[in-house]
């Protein structure tokens, strides 16, 4: 049985050419850099841009948080653009209506969100880096994020069977949480980066393949493949509001 996040259409982000893209890539920032290490702010900007359509179009309780975010962004020393906000009310379809494409305001919540899941010279190579950024993230603007971390050892002697990641994957799914999965070693896995974020939004609950987005795309992936052959694991970790 596939079991997947409610509203995946939320993650297809248009640009003003109306070219479709399947959540966030780290091509599009400017700098060399950004673009070399961009993959862990993008997986985390996946999860909040998806957490705010989600809420900010179904709950007053969260839109009302969200707006009162415009001002604590803006004022932020943090903040790279005063549109920051615009990304976090995205959820809201007349925000979509505006000229800027959907794309434009994706952009400045990942600039942004580099400013709190900032990569070391070796990278985003730890949930530790991810989880304390976008936790830094949501107090910044009155938003609790509760991350829930699976580690994946290097060792395979001590890493969770294929039963207890799959089921951490479908906690997270079920909560209606894309899953963040740094993959520090593919394996035997052709179609996966090295040293590498990806988002999970769904998952194959026999077989344990999972569809991922990376770089604006969507595929799947044999997480069971994954987890045998990778010689330095990773880490799976999603949030709930």
């Amino acid at each position: 049985m596939r079991i997947g996040i409610t509203e995946p259409e939320y993650l297809i982000i248009t640009d003003s050419n109306e070219k479709k893209y399947f959540g966030g890539c780290q091509e599009w920032y400017e700098d060399r850099w950004r673009k070399m290490s961009g993959c862990g702010p993008v997986a985390a900007s996946n999860q909040i841009w998806y957490m705010m359509r989600l809420y900010g179009g179904k709950e007053k309780n969260y839109t009302a948080r969200l707006q009162a975010c415009v001002e604590n962004s803006v004022s932020s020393p943090q903040s790279e653009k005063d549109g920051t906000i615009e990304c976090l009310q995205a959820g809201n379809e007349r925000q979509m209506e505006r000229s800027e494409s959907g794309k434009d305001i994706y952009v400045t919540l990942m600039q942004e969100m580099f400013s709190y899941v900032t990569p070391s010279i070796r990278g985003v190579n730890t949930s530790e880096i991810f989880t304390t950024g976008i936790m830094r993230f949501g107090m910044d603007r009155g938003l609790r994020i509760m991350p829930q971390v699976l580690e994946i050892p290097s060792k395979s002697i001590c890493r969770p069977s294929i039963e207890a990641a799959g089921e951490f994957i479908l906690r997270g799914i079920r909560a209606d949480a894309p899953v963040a999965f740094l993959n520090l070693s593919k394996g035997t896995l052709r179609n996966l980066d090295n040293w590498h974020w990806v988002t999970i939004i769904a998952i194959e609950t026999e077989t344990k393949y999972v569809e991922v987005c990376d770089c604006g795309e969507k595929f799947e992936v044999d997480f069971s493949e994954w987890l045998k052959t990778s010689k330095l694991g990773g880490s799976l970790v999603f949030i709930t509001l």
